[in-house]
């Protein structure tokens, strides 16, 4: 279990024939008694109440020590785990322990905590011709929500945010502490971290030989569902078209994303990374952290960290 049961609380405990139903997964042999879990680790560190799970890069040698209460694996690892350990078959390992993950960390998730109350603090502005839909938003304090923002419903607005005039928002979404957005439309169950800024403008200038003429940025951003956005990343919005982020795609923190901008979906770009104006990133591709793109990206392609791309990557196998 995790040394710090505050950050953040945890269940006291679930049956773990309880919790093999609720995630979808099978118990290899029945359980004698009652057996609750109460917390995770990993492999090597899970205690005689905690869940693990075996992924594909682990190896069998190491549950020769395991400790732990119960373990989620595949069927193929079931015969060799300790016999005192319980075992919960599942075909996809990782999504059954995230789903444990949410059983037993409740509080984890800031857009479960809006579901269960609506709270608008009296230190917050929000405009009256806002509309903060089926009035079960949260709003923290010191947020702002401007004229004509839609926020849907079951989202979490954390202390400090901003949504701007006319910004859409949608359902069980979480902004955190001072994340700010403009000139956007975001879907569903989108998480933006602390100190994100979506929205905000870098405008063009273009070199005459006398001056430099600035050229208002018009776009927006639109950010589809299920995206998540790290800490202290931005993304800028479009000049004369949009700025687009595909469904489920995850971008690390201290991320910069220029205008115009299209992301795919199921891409994952991992921090420090910085995206020029006008690229394109086709769906399913990676791009490691450190790294510098110039140039569009095809679909599937893995982009390797610290390096600069300036032509076109070729389509993996």
């Amino acid at each position: 279990m995790m040394d710090d049961a505050r950050f953040p609380p945890h269940h006291l405990g679930i049956d773990v024939t309880a919790l093999a139903e609720d995630i979808g997964a099978s118990l290899y042999h029945p359980v004698k008694g009652r057996r609750l879990i109460a917390g995770v680790a990993s492999l090597s560190r899970a205690g005689e109440q905690d869940l693990c799970v075996f992924l594909p890069g682990d190896s069998t040698d190491q549950l020769v020590k395991l400790q732990a209460a119960a373990i989620i694996c595949p069927q193929a690892v079931a015969p060799k785990v300790p016999t005192h350990c319980a075992v919960l078959i599942s075909a996809a390992p990782l999504q059954a322990f995230a789903d444990a993950l949410e059983l037993l960390y409740p509080e984890a998730s800031e857009s479960a905590a809006a579901q269960k109350q609506t709270i608008v603090s009296k230190h917050a502005y929000v405009d009256t011709e806002a509309i903060l839909e089926g009035g079960r938003v949260s709003v923290a304090e010191g947020a702002v929500i401007a004229k004509g923002a839609h926020i849907g419903a079951n989202t979490t607005i954390g202390p400090g945010a901003v949504v701007g005039p006319g910004c859409q928002i949608g359902r069980r979404c979480t902004l955190s502490a001072h994340a700010t957005v403009h000139n956007a439309l975001i879907g569903d169950d989108v998480g933006l971290h602390a100190g994100v800024r979506i929205g905000e403008g870098s405008d063009q200038y273009i070199g005459t030989p006398d001056k430099s003429v600035r050229i208002p940025q018009i776009g927006r951003v639109i950010i589809q569902d299920k995206v998540e956005i790290g800490a202290n990343s931005t993304i800028d919005r479009g000049a004369l078209q949009d700025t687009v982020i595909g469904d489920t795609t995850v971008i690390e923190s201290l991320v910069s994303i220029g205008f115009n901008v299209r992301i795919g979906r199921a891409c994952r770009i991992a921090s420090h990374v910085g995206i020029a104006s006008d690229v394109s990133i086709a769906d399913h591709a990676s791009i490691q952290a450190g790294a510098t793109v110039n140039a569009s990206v095809n679909a599937d392609s893995d982009y390797a960290a610290r390096q600069t791309l300036k032509q076109p990557l070729r389509q993996t196998d």
